[in-house]
């Protein structure tokens, strides 16, 4: 009952499996009153009910002290929605369903009449109940721009016909795309790009060297994933990542092969001689 939904979902991945909880993966399964006491929509809601509707008992402790877990279908039914009226619930089981790969991702659109269309089309023409969506209009304050947040899944490895509209309209960001790679689950691929003006114009004697006459600014790259047991993996996905970034960069005139790198945000395999003026004063 300590878990997060993200924890669960880890579990059972290795078994192409998963539940109908939450499709915020870092709520606590029981946070406040339950996702799932209170109903609980899924990314699979479509083929396979509410989480409620996947329930095949609950543990629950009675207001006199007793714990009993609970399949009889007349408490399911009061606990099914209603919430924690009957006592603490301290676990349950539910359905396991079939899951493998899954295509999707979050997209941001500014506000249209364009994007508001191909939402009403999805809305209105899709039948495939493993194409799910979420739009979420933001507004950050008064005279701010606002934006349209959408999240899409598809329960498959691939990319459906009817979210091609989507991303044929010009995005503000994204990272859309299939969440697996040789079966190593991703969350998300970034990267991050700082602007300073005049940073090393300060420079004062360190084991990091960053003169005024070679400004640089950090471009962090970096990926997140579930499972710590890929960390090598993606470690070494990374440094594929940051060495193609900077071949590009190199190629266009704006990064030198020998540039510094920031310590802050440098692997910890990086050569020294990339982070130190002196690569045996840290040895």
């Amino acid at each position: 009952a300590g878990c997060k939904w993200d924890e669960i979902y880890a579990s059972l991945e290795p078994y192409n499996v998963a539940v109908a909880g939450a499709r915020v993966p870092v709520v606590p399964i029981f946070s406040g009153v339950g996702l799932i006491l209170g109903g609980g929509y899924s990314w699979i809601t479509d083929q396979y009910g509410l989480g409620i509707d996947n329930v095949v008992s609950f543990d629950l402790v009675l207001p006199n002290g007793t714990f009993v877990t609970v399949s009889d279908p007349e408490i399911l039914f009061g606990l099914k929605g209603g919430l924690n009226k009957f006592g603490i619930v301290s676990g349950m089981t539910m359905y396991a369903r079939p899951l493998g790969a899954v295509w999707g991702g979050m997209i941001t659109h500014t506000p249209s009449d364009e994007i508001s269309q191909v939402l009403g089309d999805f809305s209105l023409y899709s039948t495939d109940g493993k194409a799910q969506i979420v739009a979420d209009y933001v507004q950050t304050g008064v005279g701010q721009a606002a934006w349209l947040l959408i999240i899409m899944f598809y329960d498959r490895g691939f990319q459906l016909a009817v979210y091609q509209p989507f991303l044929d309209i010009p995005a503000l960001a994204s990272n859309v795309g299939v969440p697996l790679t040789d079966n190593r689950s991703i969350i998300a691929v970034i990267l991050g790009v700082e602007r300073f003006v005049g940073a090393f114009d300060f420079e004062t004697p360190s084991a990091y060297p960053h003169s005024p006459n070679r400004q640089v600014t950090p471009a962090n790259p970096f990926i997140t994933f579930p499972n710590l047991a890929d960390t090598k993996y993606f470690h070494d996905l990374l440094w594929k990542m940051l060495n193609a970034i900077q071949a590009f960069a190199v190629s266009q005139g704006q990064s030198r092969w020998d540039d510094i790198h920031f310590p802050n945000l440098a692997l910890d395999d990086t050569p020294k001689k990339l982070l130190e003026s002196d690569p045996t004063f840290l040895s």
